[in-house]
């Protein structure tokens, strides 16, 4: 991988993580990327999202991953603060280690960056959904299915939101 762009090391790891049923490979040809290319958005978020996804998949969670997800997410803002995606990441992590408070603050940051994106409003109508605010949950799904008339999980959280 050694002189390869990073996108390519991101399309190598992304083969090998969704192919491949050995995961380490695809975390190792990632760390190697992110050796070469540290600056790297997209190598950045795809540990992240690794770490992340890996952290919740078992019986408990692992901690440890969550922290390296939180760490990915923050230098990927870092290398481009305007990125929304990366503050949605960010809050799932940061809700996952328990700090709800910089969560909230998070998902509120990846709506402001990406406000046309059905996705990050739908994160953000889950989060409110959580939390007294429902009245902001159901706002924020409203706002999603402006943008996706089709969204269903939005669709679905909408019609519980206002069941009541």
């Amino acid at each position: 991988l050694t002189g390869k762009s990073p996108e390519y090391c991101g399309y190598v790891a992304g083969l090998l993580a969704r192919y491949d049923p050995d995961r380490d490979r695809a975390f190792s040809v990632l760390e190697i990327a992110l050796e070469e290319h540290p600056g790297s958005l997209n190598l950045n978020m795809a540990r992240g999202g690794y770490e992340l996804a890996d952290a919740a998949a078992g019986q408990e969670l692992n901690r440890a991953q969550v922290e390296v997800a939180l760490r990915h997410f923050e230098l990927a803002i870092a290398i481009r603060p305007d990125f929304g995606p990366a503050y949605s990441l960010l809050a799932a992590s940061l809700a996952m280690s328990g700090k709800f408070r910089e969560a909230f603050a998070a998902i509120d940051r990846a709506v402001q960056k990406s406000p046309d994106s059905s996705l990050a409003w739908f994160m953000h109508a889950d989060f409110y959904a959580r939390s007294p605010r429902k009245d902001v949950a159901i706002a924020s799904c409203r706002r999603c299915l402006e943008i996706d008339p089709d969204f269903a999980r939005a669709q679905s959280l909408l019609e519980r939101l206002t069941a009541k």
